[in-house]
C-alpha cells in the first residue's frame, strides 16, 4: 500500500509540473489550504523533479527554454474524506483559497445578499438544478479598499465536480470560474477583483451553477444537485478605513452588520410610525431581507455598527456622516413635506423586484409583448415563470374561458416518460406528453382554463419541463442538446370582468402599508425590533392606495385573541396542535402476554370503522350523510371545516383574516420554535414572487410552503357599477359563491313561470 501511495505521489507531483511549468528561480510554489502545511521542492532552473520512494527529489531534464511566470498550485493534502478539490490559478487570476495578507488595518467582509426578497435560508442561499443563477446585492464605498471577493459554498455529493462549474460576474466582467469541490463541509474561496470592476454604492453581483451529477442522469436525479452559499462569510474583503462617511459607507456598514448578524441602530425622537416608514424605505434601497435593528444605543466602539437617527424638524433631508466614535450614521429629519429621499448621494440604485407587465383583457397577449423572451433549454428539469398583473378590481370565479396559445418545439425521440406541465398560479392545466408527439413552434396550441384560477393582481403562469435520463442509470452525456424550444410568441387571453372583488388574504396583504403594521411594543411576541425588521423585509409603501387601509397584528401563539376567529373558533387546542413542530404518529405497543402471540401495534392517531352487515344499518348511515351533506350546502359548518383542515397540518405561522365584522385586520401566529426572519422572508417572497396567496388561512409549514383554507360563505363585493354589459358576469359570480341558493332561486323562477304560462294558457283558451 505504501508503495502504491508513493507511486501516485510521483506520478502527481510530475503531471503538476508539467501542467503548469517552473518558476524563474527554480523554485514550484505549492500553497496549501488553510490550516494545513505548505511544501516547497528545490529544483535548477529550467528543470523538473520527482518523487523517489526512498523520499528523495530526482531532478529532470529540462522541460523548455523559455521563461514562464510564477505558478500558484494548492495542493490540499489529507484522506480522500477530508481533502477538497485542488484549484490551480496564474497570480491575480482565478480563485485562491489562500487567506488575505494582514494589512495593518481592521477587516470588515460587506456581506451579499440576494437582489429578490425571500430566497434566504438563515444566512444561506442554495442553487438548484442542473443550471441555476442567482444576482446579489454588493454595497461598496471604495473599490480600492476591497482586498479580494469571497465565497463559502458547499455542495451536494452527488454534483460531479470535474463536470460542474460555478462561476461569478459583476456587472459585465467575469470574476471567476472554479469547480464545486466543496463537499463534506463547506469552504471557503476567495479571488481578486479586476481593476474598474466594481463600483461606489451598489453593485449586482451573479452566481450561476452548471450542475452534473455523479451516477444518474434525468429530471429526478436533478433534485439530487445543489450548491449552497453561506451569506455570513461571503462578500468583499475590505480595510475598516476604505468606509467612508457618505451614502454608500453607510449602505457598507449595513451590509456588513446584516453578515455578522449585528444589530442596526436606531435612535432620535421621531414618532414610531415614522421610523418604520424609514425603515421600510431602507428595505427598498438595499432589500431589508436579514437586516436587525435595535432601538437601544450601541454599546462598545466598533466603527462598523450603524447608526439611523430619525427626528422631526423644519425641513426634510437627509444627511450621511459619522459620529465621535467612528460609526457610520444615516440622520433623517422630517418635515412637514415628509421623508426625503434617503438614497441621498448614493446615485443610481438597483431595481429590487421588477414590475409587473399589466396583461390587457379581451385580446390575445403574447409573452413578447409582456416583455420575455425566447427559451431554448438543454436541462432534463426546467421551469419558466412568466408573471403578469390584472387590475386589483378583476374578479371572475365561474368557469369562463381563459386560454393559452403555446408555441413550442421538442426535439426529436425523447424518452418515455418526457412531459411538459402548464400551470396557472400554481394549479396544473394541461400535461403534454413529449416522447409521441413532435411538437413545432410555428403552430400554437390551444389549451383552455377556467378564468377563476386567475386574480387580481398578480398572476403567474409556469411551464415545466421534465426529461428522464436516457439512460437513467448513468451520468449524462458531457454535450447535452436542447431538448424544448419555447417561442416567447406563446399567447395569453382573459376576459374582461365586472369591477368586482373577493374577500382573499392575498388581496389584503396587496393593500398593507407601512402605517398598518401594528406595534405591540416590547411586551409583544416579537418586540418593537421585530415590528421594525418586517417593516424592512416587506415590500410595502409608505401610503394607502383606495379603500380602507389594512392592519396586520403579530402575535405569540398563547397571544391569540378568540374574537380573532369571529365565528369560527373551535378552541386553543386546535391551534396549539397546528402550530408546532412536525412528529411523527405515536405507536403504542402492547404489553406481550407469555403463551399468547403478540398483538399488532396500534397507530393512536389513525382510527377505522368497520362496516355493519345489518341493511338497517346502512341505510341509517346513508341517511345521515345524505341530511349532513344537505346541511352543508344550506347551512354550512365553517368552524368544523376549519378545524378539520387544521387538524393534520403542522406549521410554524399562520396568516388569517376570519372576523367578517373586520375584514381589513389581519392575524398573523407564530409557533413557539419559529424563526422570525424565516417567517419574515416567507411572507415577503408570497408577496412578490410565489403563487399568491388565497383564502381566509394562509399556514406556513417547517418547510417553507403555503397552505390555504377559503371560507364558503364568503361573498364577492361590487366595487363599480352594473350594466347589461356585466350583468351576466356578476350574477355569475354570485352563483358561483352560492350555487344552491342560485339553483333553488332558478327553480323558483322556473315554477313561477311556468304557473304563469299555464294561466296565460287558461286564460286564452276559448270557451265553449
Amino acid at each position: 500500500m505504501n508503495r502504491s501511495f508513493t507511486m501516485c505521489l510521483r506520478a502527481a507531483c510530475l503531471c503538476l509540473v508539467c501542467v503548469v511549468g517552473l518558476a524563474p528561480e527554480g523554485r514550484a510554489q505549492i500553497l496549501p489550504a488553510p490550516s494545513r502545511p505548505a511544501m516547497s521542492l528545490p529544483v535548477p532552473p529550467g528543470s523538473a523533479a520527482i518523487l523517489s520512494e526512498e523520499g528523495e527529489i530526482i531532478a529532470l531534464p529540462s522541460l523548455a527554454e523559455r521563461e514562464v511566470e510564477d505558478a500558484r498550485i494548492v495542493l490540499l493534502l489529507g484522506t480522500p474524506d477530508t481533502a477538497g478539490s485542488d484549484v490551480i490559478a496564474l497570480p491575480g487570476q482565478g480563485p485562491d483559497r489562500q487567506a488575505p495578507q494582514a494589512s495593518g488595518q481592521p477587516m470588515h467582509l460587506a456581506a451579499l445578499w440576494p437582489r429578490r426578497a425571500g430566497m434566504t435560508a438563515g444566512t444561506r442561499v442554495r442553487l438548484t438544478g442542473e443550471r441555476d443563477a442567482v444576482e446579489f446585492l454588493l454595497f461598496v464605498d471604495d473599490p480600492r479598499g476591497v482586498s479580494e471577493i469571497v465565497l463559502t459554498t458547499q455542495s451536494s455529493a452527488y454534483v460531479f465536480p470535474e463536470r460542474s462549474r460555478v462561476s461569478v460576474t459583476i456587472g459585465q466582467t467575469d470574476l471567476a470560474s472554479f469547480a464545486p469541490g466543496n463537499i463534506t463541509e463547506a469552504g471557503r474561496i476567495a479571488f481578486e477583483v479586476p481593476p474598474g470592476a466594481l463600483r461606489p454604492g451598489p453593485n449586482l453581483l451573479r452566481v450561476s451553477v452548471d450542475h452534473a451529477h455523479r451516477i444518474f442522469c434525468g429530471a429526478e436525479a436533478a433534485y439530487d444537485l445543489w450548491t449552497e452559499i453561506d451569506l455570513s462569510q461571503s462578500g468583499a474583503q475590505l480595510a475598516g478605513r476604505s468606509i467612508g462617511s457618505g451614502a454608500a459607507g453607510f449602505f457598507t456598514a449595513a451590509g456588513i452588520a446584516r453578515g455578522t448578524g449585528d444589530p442596526i441602530h436606531v435612535l432620535g425622537g421621531a414618532d414610531r410610525a415614522q421610523v418604520l416608514d424609514v425603515l421600510a424605505r431602507l428595505g427598498h434601497v438595499m432589500n431589508g431581507d436579514g437586516l436587525s435593528f435595535s432601538f437601544e444605543a450601541p454599546e462598545g466602539t466598533d466603527a462598523a455598527a450603524p447608526l439611523i437617527r430619525v427626528e422631526p424638524g423644519a425641513q426634510s433631508q437627509v444627511r450621511f456622516s459619522r459620529d465621535h466614535q467612528g460609526r457610520s450614521e444615516m440622520r433623517v429629519v422630517i418635515g412637514p413635506a415628509g421623508l426625503p429621499d434617503l438614497r441621498g448621494d448614493l446615485g443610481p440604485g438597483i431595481v429590487l423586484e421588477d414590475p409587473l407587465p399589466e396583461l390587457a383583457r379581451n385580446r390575445k397577449v403574447s409573452l413578447r409583448e409582456l416583455g420575455y423572451g425566447d427559451h431554448e433549454v438543454a436541462q432534463n428539469l426546467w421551469s419558466g415563470r412568466f408573471g403578469f398583473a390584472l387590475p386589483a378590481d378583476w374578479l371572475i370565479t365561474t368557469d369562463a374561458r381563459a386560454e393559452i396559445g403555446l408555441r413550442m418545439g421538442t426535439a426529436y425521440m425523447l424518452p418515455a416518460g418526457a412531459e411538459a406541465r402548464v400551470l396557472v398560479n400554481g394549479s396544473a392545466i394541461r400535461m403534454l406528453p413529449l416522447s409521441d408527439r413532435l411538437y413545432e413552434s410555428g403552430k400554437a396550441l390551444r389549451i383552455r382554463f377556467p378564468s377563476r384560477l386567475l386574480r387580481g393582481g398578480r398572476n403567474e403562469l409556469r411551464i415545466d419541463l421534465v426529461v428522464p435520463g436516457d439512460p437513467a442509470d448513468r451520468p449524462c452525456p458531457v454535450v447535452s442538446s436542447p431538448k424544448m424550444f419555447l417561442d416567447a410568441e406563446t399567447t395569453l387571453f382573459v376576459p374582461a370582468s365586472p369591477q368586482m372583488v373577493g374577500p382573499d388574504i392575498g388581496r389584503a396583504l396587496d393593500r398593507l402599508t407601512v402605517a398598518g403594521l401594528l406595534d405591540p411594543g416590547d411586551a409583544g411576541a416579537i418586540g418593537s425590533a421585530g415590528i421594525a425588521r418586517l417593516a424592512a423585509t416587506l415590500p410595502l409603501e409608505g401610503e394607502a392606495g383606495p379603500g380602507p387601509g389594512v392592519n396586520l397584528r403579530v402575535l405569540g401563539i398563547d397571544e391569540v385573541p378568540q374574537a380573532s376567529f369571529g365565528s369560527l373558533w373551535s378552541g386553543r387546542e386546535v391551534l396549539l396542535n397546528t402550530l408546532q413542530i412536525e412528529t411523527d404518529p405515536v405507536v403504542v405497543t402492547p404489553a406481550v402476554v407469555p403463551g399468547l402471540p403478540a398483538p399488532p401495534p396500534v397507530e393512536t392517531l389513525r382510527m377505522s370503522v368497520l362496516p355493519e352487515g345489518n341493511p338497517v344499518h346502512w341505510l341509517a348511515g346513508t341517511a345521515g350523510d345524505m341530511a349532513r351533506g344537505a346541511r352543508d350546502l344550506l347551512r354550512p359548518d365553517m368552524a368544523s371545516d376549519l378545524a378539520a383542515w387544521m387538524a393534520p397540518r403542522r406549521g410554524q405561522a399562520m396568516l388569517y383574516q376570519l372576523d367578517k365584522e373586520s375584514p381589513d385586520q389581519l392575524y398573523l401566529v407564530l409557533a413557539s420554535g419559529a424563526d422570525v426572519q424565516t417567517v419574515f422572508s416567507a411572507l415577503g417572497r408570497a408577496m412578490v414572487s410565489d403563487v399568491p396567496l388565497g383564502g381566509q388561512v394562509a399556514l406556513l409549514d417547517w418547510e417553507g410552503n403555503w397552505a390555504s383554507w377559503a371560507d364558503r360563505t364568503r361573498l364577492p363585493v361590487l366595487t363599480g357599477k352594473m350594466s347589461w354589459g356585466n350583468l351576466r358576469a356578476v350574477i355569475g359570480n354570485y352563483a358561483s359563491a352560492r350555487p344552491l341558493y342560485f339553483a333553488l332561486a332558478l327553480m323558483a323562477l322556473t315554477l313561477v313561470s311556468a304557473m304563469i304560462a299555464r294561466g296565460v294558457i287558461l286564460q286564452s283558451r276559448p270557451r265553449s
